[in-house]
Parts: structure tokens; sequence; C-alpha cells
């Protein structure tokens, strides 16, 4: 770990999704960081078609709509990147060196590891402190993240579009631990913990090791894979399907069950079936579900320019240069290719919206407006039951490869597996997943250590929705003392 800095004012954590916008603003306070804004805005339709932000000014202004909602005035900000297709993050080994000798490498090495050419993209990079797994003293382990250009240079915009200071852009496995680890009881004793994070389109799972980022990888299964379920079972379209999922969703042990009766396919073809990135260690997931294999990216044909470094992997590995917020490396460096001026005051929107997109107040807070359920109404939720019964499946046996694949590469197994993202308070979800892998699991409350002085909720809507925030709020606490992976 780095040494712990004490943020001097105000941070807003910014999670700019396909689906939702999210943000958290936290301040300093006398017993520890103090949540004093939170909202969400719904992300302007086709301002972002497969990760790619194509409207900056359309999320520019959802974002400053989002502040007025949520009662945030802050201005610096310390946001995300994250895509299926856009954004690559690994665990590589590589022959021990100087941080000197691992600077010139990677800028060869990953073009082994990106399925886009190397002159289009910008990455950081940070060598893990943990020994190597497999015990050789002439190898390390290096963190690398990398992204589009054109995926940063659309975010920059967006950001510096809604009259806001960005501080720093990372990537989620970097920032989740801040929230769902670090100073969260009974987690930060643990050596290593998984988590997951069921976004939209996809799961991204991350096993940390003593707060360390050690195994990342994309699952593309989320909420949208249900939705689809259910759109289909009940004939309704996406968003009436996501609602209904929202309302009367949970999972079904029945269902599930019965998918488990059958007798499993021959052996030839449970192999064929079960083929994924982690084929090759020999481990099968305990759930006969044929999986499709997964994509291998193509190798880059020829060697690019050095890529700049263009976002931050966090302080938990060396502390941000002072006069360099989107990079890490404590020695000096030669310039980076520029990309962005952030030495212009940014200022303030010179206009608020008059009135708020949306009333915090007026929202629904759980059991405000609960009713009996009927006999329809119940039949309806069995229908949801069994049709997402299927993808609880595939994402169960999705997360036990990826723990299994890990174990067999590891001497210290994951401990628990943590929650998070929009699906994860599903009713039973935690509970099947705890039965189908053998371990514990639990949903993440990033909020639930934190003072909460955001009025305009209730603790227990916070609560409630607490998950969707997780990395909002480990965003926010990048610069807080005691809030650093």
């Amino acid at each position: 770990m780095a040494k712990k800095r004490k943020a001097a004012g105000p941070v807003i954590g910014l999670d700019i999704g396909s689906r939702w916008i999210k943000a958290v603003e936290v301040r300093p306070g006398k017993a520890g960081p103090v949540v004093t804004g939170i909202g969400y805005e719904p992300t302007p339709q086709g301002a972002i078609v497969d990760d790619i932000i194509l409207d900056s000014a359309a999320i520019s202004e959802a974002i400053k709509r989002l502040f007025a909602g949520g009662g945030i005035s802050a201005r610096n900000v310390v946001s995300c990147v994250a895509g299926q297709s856009t954004v690559v993050v690994r665990i590589i080994e590589v022959p021990r060196m100087t941080r000197e000798e691992l600077r010139e490498t990677m800028k060869w090495e990953v073009e082994r590891h990106i399925p886009f050419p190397s002159s289009e993209v910008v990455m950081d990079f940070q060598p893990l402190s943990r020994p190597s797994p497999s015990g050789d003293d002439q190898t390390m382990e290096v963190l690398l993240a990398v992204c589009q250009e054109d995926v940063v240079k659309k975010h920059m915009e967006a950001v510096l579009g809604a009259k806001l200071k960005p501080e720093a852009i990372e990537v989620e496995p970097v920032a989740l631990p801040r929230s769902l680890v670090y100073g969260v009881p009974g987690m930060q004793e643990r050596r290593t913990v998984a988590v997951a994070d069921i976004g939209w389109q996809t799961t991204q799972v991350c096993i940390y090791e003593n707060l360390e980022p050690v195994f990342p990888r994309s699952i593309p299964i989320g909420g949208q894979s249900l939705a689809r379920a259910v759109s289909e079972a009940l004939g309704v379209d996406e968003d009436a399907a996501d609602r209904t999922l929202r309302e009367q969703g949970s999972v079904d042990l029945e269902a599930l069950e019965a998918l488990s009766r059958p007798a499993p396919p021959p052996e030839e073809e449970t192999q064929i079936g079960l083929e994924s990135p982690f084929a090759a260690g020999g481990f099968e997931s305990p759930f006969a579900v044929p999986q499709p294999p997964a994509a291998q990216p193509p190798a880059a044909e020829e060697p690019g320019v050095p890529p700049p470094i263009g976002f931050d992997l966090g302080d938990e590995f060396v502390p941000a240069a002072p006069q360099a917020p989107f990079t890490l490396d404590e020695e000096e460096a030669p310039a980076p290719r520029s990309i962005f001026d952030l030495d212009e005051p940014l200022g303030v929107p010179e206009e608020e919206p008059a009135e708020p997109v949306f009333d915090l107040e007026e929202m629904e807070e759980p059991g405000e407006a609960a009713e009996p359920a009927s006999a329809s109404g119940e039949d309806r939720s069995k229908a949801v039951g069994a049709a997402i019964a299927p993808v609880l499946v595939d994402l169960a046996a999705e997360l036990s490869r990826s723990l299994d694949y890990y174990a067999s590469r590891n001497p210290a197994p994951a401990e628990v597996l943590v929650l998070c993202g929009g699906v994860a308070k599903l009713p039973g979800l935690a509970g099947y997943l705890e039965g189908a892998l053998g371990m514990p699991v639990m949903v993440g409350d990033p909020l639930g250590h934190l003072q909460l002085a955001a009025k305009r909720y209730s603790p227990e809507f916070l609560a409630e929705i607490g998950p969707v925030f997780s990395i909002c709020v480990g965003l926010a606490l990048r610069d807080f003392a005691g809030g650093e992976a």
C-alpha cells in the first residue's frame, strides 16, 4: 500500500454508464469522509453506444441535471472508463526488472494483450507488491490497463463540458476495494476477497489479495441478460421487462433445481460445451450448462507508436505526481503526447437548471407503497423466476470458473464473494450463489461504513440502493486518508 494522504476538499466519484450516470460527493469530516451528495440520471438514449460516448454534450447536460437533483456542488471529480470492447485490464507476468526497464518493456508488451492498434490507445501500469504466484524470484506481476484513445477523449469532453475539474481517470478494479473492503468491518481482515460487480451488460469479477487487484475478468452476463430473458418469457419490451424484474423478480430455487435434474450430456460434448479461457487449466464448472468459447483478442500485426499514459491506476500503488493528474509514475518520464489541456481554469456552470429533473424527496422509498401481492402477481413473479433461472446458472458457472482458475494458481483462494451493482440485491441471489459456489457470498454495502449527510435520501433508501454506487464511492474515496485500497 502507498502512504495515505488527506483530501484537501470535497471530491466527486463519477460513473458514466451505458444505462445510468451515477455520482457521489464526499467531503472530509472530523471523524472521516462524509457523503454529502448522491444521485443518478438516466444516460441519454443513443449518447453511448458500444461503450463509446457519441454525444458528449448530451452526457454533459445529464451530469448537470444529476448534480442539481442530487445536491452536489463540488467540482473536483474522479471518474472511470470501462467497457468490454474498449478497455483491457490484465495482470501480466514479466521478468523482474527495474521500473525504468519496465517502462520501456511495457511499450511493446502492451501489443500482446489488446485487440486494437497500440498506436491508438492510452495506458498505465503498476507492478504488484505480492510475490510471483509461481514462486519464481526471477519474475514479477504487473497490473496493465489500456483504453482506446478516442474513448478517453470523448470521456474528457463530457466531463469538461459539465464544467468539472478532473483529478484522475481510473479503472473499476482499482476503485472497488476502497468502498467494499477497506475500512468495512469484518472485511479488511480477510486476506483474499472476490468482488462481482453485476452491471447492465457485463459482470466484472476481480479478486483482491491484501487489497491489491490480482485477478480481473469480464463476464458477458449482466442485468440486460436477465431483462431479455424476462422479455422473451412475458412477451414485453426490454424496458418493461427490466421494471418487472426489479419489482417482482426473485431467485426461484425450484426452477434452478429443475435445470440440474436432467442427466449431463456425454463427456465429449460436455468438454466442448464448457470450453472457456480457463479450460487449459483443467477446471470445469459444476454446472452442466454449455458455454460458448471466449473470443481470443487478435495480436497486433505491427508495432505501433508507444502509447502515452492517459489514465490513473490509483494511489494504492504509487502516489500521483503533483502536476500529472493522469499518471502515477514517481520518476520523471518523457513528456507524453498531449491530448488534453487541463491548465485553463474550468470555472463553474453559468446556469443551473431552474428545477431538478427528479425530486429525490418524492422518490418512492422501500416499503412506502407496498401492497399485498395478488394471485396474478404471484404467478407473474413465478414466471420471472423461471425465466431468469438459466441466466443465473450461466452466471454461477462463469463465477465458478473464475474462482477455480484463481485457486489453481494461487495458494490463498478467495475467502468471500462480495456482490455489487444493479442486480446484487435480487432477492435470493446471494443465497443461491453461496450454495452453488460453496463459499460465503454477501451483498456489498459501500455506504454503511461512512457518515451520511445526504439528507435527500433516508438511510433505509440509501441502504437499498447502496450497491449501485460501489464504483462511485470508491472513486470519491481516492484522496481520503483511509480511503485508498
